[in-house]
C-alpha cells in the first residue's frame, strides 16, 4: 500500500482508489467483538437468539422487498405513458 501525496498513510483508501476497500485494526477488533459476543449470546441463549436472528433477518427481508417494489413501481410509473381520450366533437 503505498503512501498518499501528503506522505501519510490514506485513511480511506477505497475514496481514493474507488475500487478497493480496507478495514483498519479498531474495525477490525469492533467486529470481531461484536460477532463474538453475539456468538456467545446466541450459544447461552439458543431461543432468544433463534428469535432475535429471525427477527432481525425479516426485518431485512421486508426492508429489501419494501425497497424493490417502490423502485419497480417508480420505473413502470414513468415508462407508461397516460391514455389520451378521443374527444367527441
Amino acid at each position: 500500500m503505498a503512501r498518499g501525496p501528503n506522505g501519510q498513510w490514506p485513511r480511506f483508501l477505497a475514496q481514493e482508489t474507488g475500487n478497493k476497500s480496507v478495514m483498519n485494526v479498531l474495525d477490525l477488533v469492533k467486529a470481531t467483538l461484536a460477532c463474538g459476543g453475539l456468538a456467545f449470546l446466541i450459544y447461552s441463549f439458543p431461543v432468544i437468539g433463534q428469535v432475535t436472528l429471525i427477527t432481525i433477518l425479516s426485518l431485512l427481508w421486508m426492508g429489501y422487498a419494501h425497497r424493490t417494489i417502490t423502485y419497480l413501481r417508480r420505473r413502470r410509473a414513468r415508462n407508461t405513458r397516460p391514455v389520451q381520450s378521443a374527444q367527441l366533437t
